[in-house]
């Protein structure tokens, strides 16, 4: 299970860490291995997979300390993802995918490495249907700067966004469902 930690997850990071904690615990479950990897811009823990309960409490004992942190960078986390997982590897990415390019490149060279990368963007209520006042100062969060709010132009990215993370995943294989954090 690979969790993205970075400054844009705060709102969903309750959803996202349940989601890891109950993804790690039925593999486990299942006596299959379970790894854990948390980052933002960088990597910053990695619980090689391993089985046993013992793993299991090290694993959620670590989702229960982290924090959300800095900007994300999807595509030096991938690789260094890449470089660590020993194939071949189920590998559950969660985040919201608020990175350059999606981080796509990086999904591309774990499934390379022989990895089998699985999607799940999380995403809030707010973000998929915002109800902000038309021009209002809006502030973001994984970048510098702030601009007014155009909700009609911010929809279309949104709208983009998604379609162009679902059309990679469904090109490439990989699995890819979003999910709500209202729903979790």
């Amino acid at each position: 299970v690979a969790l993205d930690t970075s400054r844009s997850m705060t709102s969903k990071f309750s959803c996202a860490t349940r989601l890891a904690a109950a993804v790690t615990y039925v593999a486990i479950a299942r006596r299959d291995l379970a790894g854990l990897s948390l980052f933002d811009r960088r990597l910053h823990t990695h619980l090689a997979a391993a089985r046993g309960r013992a793993h299991l409490h090290q694993a959620l004992a670590r989702l229960s300390a982290v924090r959300t942190g800095e900007s994300s960078n999807l595509e030096n986390v991938f690789s260094e993802l890449a470089h660590r997982v020993r194939p071949p590897a189920f590998v559950v990415v969660i985040s919201d995918f608020y990175s350059p390019g999606f981080g796509l490149d990086g999904l591309d060279l774990l499934a390379s490495r022989g990895l089998d990368p699985a999607v799940v963007q999380i995403v809030s209520d707010d973000e998929a249907e915002p109800t902000l006042p038309e021009g209002c100062r809006l502030t973001d969060l994984e970048g510098p700067g702030s601009t007014r709010a155009n909700l009609a132009s911010y929809r279309q990215r949104f709208s983009r966004m998604t379609s162009d993370i679902s059309s990679h995943c469904r090109a490439h294989g990989m699995p890819f469902v979003q999910l709500r954090e209202s729903t979790s």
